[in-house]
């Protein structure tokens, strides 16, 4: 006797319920459904009433009247169903659109400050360097000067001091 299960491709069922939606939208098919259920009862009960012609033509009349009128407002009714169901997605795709370009914007904002700060980083460093690159000149000429100005004062000095002994 083997304990091997047969392996099956098929996924395992769900106790619910499979229902197939039918494709076109439940309203029109819905609608369609009502008006011919309502035309074949109202045929049958006017032909199967035992009723003279006169008024068998006149139930008739009065049947199609009635459904016609039933028909109208039911169409009416998904048309005013559909109309508000088209605004509010209208309104709502409105909302979404807006809070999208608003997300949209904070984040060109935010990415434009970054780039403004990198930028003024930069050239705040560049600044600084070239700061310190001109004091590092400034020193270097100063003391520069400072040593011709003393060799200048010992040159003067000797000259004195030669003159002194000339006298």
């Amino acid at each position: 006797m083997s304990t091997e299960q047969p392996q099956s491709n098929e996924q395992p069922q769900s106790n619910e319920p499979q229902v197939d939606q039918p494709k076109g939208g439940s309203k029109k098919t819905f609608l369609t459904g009502a008006l011919v259920g309502a035309a074949i009862g109202s045929a049958a009960a006017i032909l199967t009433t035992p009723k003279s012609g006169k008024d068998l033509r006149g139930d008739i009349a009065t049947g199609y009247e009635s459904t016609t009128q039933k028909s109208k407002d039911t169409i009416q009714g998904l048309k005013d169903s559909s109309t508000e169901s088209v605004s509010k997605l209208k309104e709502k795709v409105g909302n979404w659109r807006a809070e999208k370009q608003e997300e949209i914007a904070d984040s060109l904002r935010e990415s434009a400050d970054n780039v403004a700060a990198t930028l003024e980083e930069g050239s705040t460093e560049e600044t600084d360097e070239e700061n310190e690159s001109t004091e590092e000149a400034t020193d270097e000429e100063t003391e520069e000067n400072e040593e011709e100005t003393n060799e200048e004062n010992e040159e003067n000095e000797d000259t004195d001091n030669d003159e002194d002994k000339k006298d």
